[in-house]
């Protein structure tokens, strides 16, 4: 079961797609509101998603199987994630945000990405309180880390401010030859599969209560997996490791949920007890409410960069962390920087093994002192 349970939440996010206006009425032509309601999501400036579990709390301990109490599995239920993202015109690229509420705290963990600076802020204390976890050490590790240059962003992230760190793209690109985002071609690839997947469903009027009118798309998951492989397996990477093969995917229908009002999308919900049904291993007795559930609404706001954030230096984090972080000619006292690792030398080696000269060469340079072979050590493409 755990085989195609990424494959499951893939087709269950996109199941009804085919590819305005509001569309016909849901009650008269179930498949063309639908695809209407979908077509007018290409047009949104933006979008936010909700992501939650929908469940009751006895299901979710029934499902923990003793691993799970009643007061964690309440946190769970009372948990939620929502993204924020558009693409913007001219230099400053795509908007990004997130928001995660855990446990019932809202804004618990805050994410934003504007003009190519990623910033960060949680709610370490009132996380620590929700979880039960021993908030003592707090301070003095606050003291210990931002002793050490480029950490004394510690101390405020600590506190619940915002940090904003600068150079992540660039450092990732150095370091792994890729950029953070989709290529053109893999976005292409993505939008052929949900396209496909469109084809494949077939959409009934439901009743179930939520945000509009309730539509039931019902998929058979061999025919639109066999239709779709070619596609899916052209992409650049494909998360889990690989596609299961055509035989492991069972011959069976499953049925999605999504709501459509004044011809938008508004909900999509996916029974995860369906999933009992495809595999060998039944559900947990007790279990009568798992889902996972995806609210969609237009973002048409901008992303803004929060005041006083904390402002930090990607690279300067990562030498700190690898140990070559120095102090420089200031003319002031500083934390002794930390001793470097006896094998760091052949940790970035390891790291750097088939990238580009270009990239070993930046790297080596940054390393002179504490690795002088470094360069000698690898070879690039």
């Amino acid at each position: 079961m755990r085989k195609i349970f990424g494959l499951v939440l893939a087709l269950a996010l996109v199941a009804g797609a085919c590819g305005g206006d509001s569309g016909p009425d849901p009650a008269e032509d179930p498949q063309g509101a639908l695809q209407a309601a979908l077509d007018r999501l290409g047009e949104y400036e933006g979008v936010t998603l909700t992501m939650s579990i929908a469940a009751d709390t006895g299901s979710l301990v029934a499902l923990g199987e003793g691993d799970l109490t009643e007061d964690n599995a309440t946190k769970v239920v009372d948990s939620s994630i929502t993204l924020s993202a558009k693409q913007s015109d001219g230099d400053a690229g795509s908007q990004f945000e997130m928001s995660a509420n855990i446990a019932g705290i809202d804004n618990a963990v805050e994410l934003k990405t504007v003009d190519n600076t990623f910033y960060l802020r949680a709610d370490v204390q009132g996380l620590a309180d929700a979880f039960g976890a021993d908030t003592s050490q707090l301070d003095a590790f606050a003291q210990q880390a931002g002793a050490a240059p480029g950490f004394e962003f510690v101390g405020p992230a600590l506190q619940g401010e915002w940090i904003g760190i600068t150079g992540i793209d660039t450092a990732m690109e150095q370091l792994t030859g890729q950029q953070a985002t989709p290529s053109e071609a893999d976005q292409e690839a993505i939008k052929k599969f949900t396209d496909a997947l469109g084809d494949a469903a077939e959409v009934t009027e439901g009743d179930k209560d939520g945000p509009g009118d309730n539509l039931v798309a019902t998929v058979n998951l061999r025919e639109a997996y066999s239709s779709l492989s070619e596609i899916a397996a052209g992409l650049a990477q494909i998360p889990g490791g690989g596609l299961p093969s055509e035989a492991d995917v069972p011959d069976a229908d499953i049925e999605v949920d999504t709501w459509v009002e004044d011809g938008n999308l508004t909900q999509v919900e996916f029974d995860l007890t369906q999933l009992a049904e495809l595999g060998d291993d039944p559900l947990p007795e007790g279990v009568k409410e798992l889902a996972f559930r995806i609210t969609i609404d237009e973002f048409t706001d901008s992303v803004e960069a929060p005041d006083g954030a904390v402002e930090v230096d990607f690279q300067e984090i990562f030498q700190g962390l690898l140990g070559g972080a120095t102090s420089g000619d200031t003319g002031t006292e500083t934390a002794p920087t930390p001793s470097v690792p006896s094998d760091i030398c052949d940790q970035l080696a390891a790291s750097l093994e088939g990238q580009d000269q270009a990239v070993i060469d930046q790297v080596a340079s940054q390393y002179e002192a504490e690795c002088p072979d470094l360069a000698d050590q690898v070879g690039g493409n």
